[in-house]
């Protein structure tokens, strides 16, 4: 059995677990941003690489594409609202500070 996601969540775990000063919290948010940034840039690609494919529609039409597409629409959905929560949670923080 493969266990290395089983590490890979204790190590973040534990670096969650250090930031301990607004600066490691603000690096480890830009850093997650980041990889955010990097995986939707990774996708536009390949998108953009199967739209310029000699087989588009083999590959757009087929249900698992569509089934998986949906899914990352629904992640993506599901991400925005976290940031909108988190964001009311903030300047619900900051209005409580004042």
């Amino acid at each position: 059995l493969n266990k290395e996601w089983q590490r890979t969540r204790l190590k973040q775990a534990t670096i969650l677990n250090a930031l301990n000063t607004p600066q490691n919290f603000r690096d480890y948010f830009n850093k997650e941003v980041d990889l955010i940034n990097t995986s939707m840039s990774r996708l536009s690609m390949l998108v953009e690489r199967a739209e310029n494919s000699p087989d588009r529609s083999k590959i757009f039409e087929t249900n698992l594409f569509q089934k998986d597409f949906a899914e990352l629409m629904i992640r993506a959905q599901s991400l925005y609202d976290n940031l909108r929560l988190y964001n009311e949670q903030l300047m619900s923080a900051e209005k409580a500070a004042e």
